[in-house]
């Protein structure tokens, strides 16, 4: 939790095999910190996704970024 405190952190990611607890973790620590953040803090679960390219349209949905044109 001490690195999301740090101005230059914006992203936190939680890798490892499934079944260890990463979504609890991320839900947990979500709550206990949201409200530090000027805008929130966001959960995106990409555990569905088999397409790398749909990695970024998911992230801006979640954050309200959509994508217009070219």
């Amino acid at each position: 939790m001490k690195q999301l405190s740090q101005p230059d952190v914006r992203l936190l990611t939680l890798s490892g095999p499934g079944g260890v607890g990463k979504t609890r973790l991320a839900l947990g620590l979500l709550q206990r910190v949201q409200d530090q953040f000027r805008d929130g803090a966001r959960f995106v679960d990409l555990s569905s996704l088999r397409s790398p390219e749909l990695v970024l349209p998911s992230i801006g949905h979640i954050v309200g970024i959509s994508e217009t044109g070219e």
